[in-house]
């Protein structure tokens, strides 16, 4: 929780590795987490970047990618 005093953080995010499911906090919004999901789009607002949560997975190999792939 130590991050959260850096005064110029704006926001963070977490990668899950096990399942699809990343985490993005933002200071603008109190640190309230917002999760994303397989078919989720992803701004982060501190760098002006749109990410789309199947691209940060694309090299992963688990349940959740295996199933969204096959359903595409």
């Amino acid at each position: 929780m130590l991050y959260l005093q850096i005064p110029t953080l704006q926001e963070y995010i977490l990668v899950e590795q096990d399942i699809v499911r990343i985490e993005v906090a933002r200071r603008s919004e109190g640190w309230q987490p917002m999760r994303y999901f397989l078919g989720d789009e992803i701004v982060l607002e501190s760098v002006g970047l749109m990410l789309r949560v199947e691209d940060i997975y694309d090299r992963v190999r688990n349940e959740d990618m295996r199933e969204f792939l096959e359903a595409k």
